[in-house]
């Protein structure tokens, strides 16, 4: 896939360039915004931020209609993106204390790569 003159390499490259510094200096529960995303993706790529953010919402736009399809995406040094089934199972109602019946269901699943999860270590 290829946006502008930027490809999905490039884009996996700026994103993997994320110094992980940023997400160590962020306080527990504090989340990178969108625009700190594009900035940092204009920067790793060295386009503007016009450029990164059609990029970006062109990559989760494919990202997410591969997802519902119930397809498999592996970004080499990111991770892996996937669907998985829950099986039903039963559970408590926390007010009444009273047993519940939870049905099965598709949730998205992320695994890290090994780059990654070393990287934040």
């Amino acid at each position: 896939m290829i946006v502008g003159s930027l490809t999905l390499k490039d884009l996996t490259k700026a994103l993997i360039s994320f110094r992980i510094e940023k997400y160590k200096s962020l306080k527990e529960g504090q989340a990178m915004t969108k625009a700190e995303l594009v900035s940092a993706i204009a920067k790793g790529a060295g386009i503007t931020k016009k450029q990164a953010d059609n990029a970006l919402k062109a990559a989760v736009s494919a990202l997410s209609d591969a997802i519902k399809k119930g397809e498999r995406v592996a970004i080499p040094g990111f991770g892996i993106f996937s669907v998985r089934q829950r099986s039903a199972r039963k559970g408590r109602n926390p007010r009444t204390g009273a047993e519940i019946n939870i049905p099965a269901r598709k949730v998205v699943a992320f695994k890290p790569a090994k780059e990654l999860r070393e990287g934040v270590k």
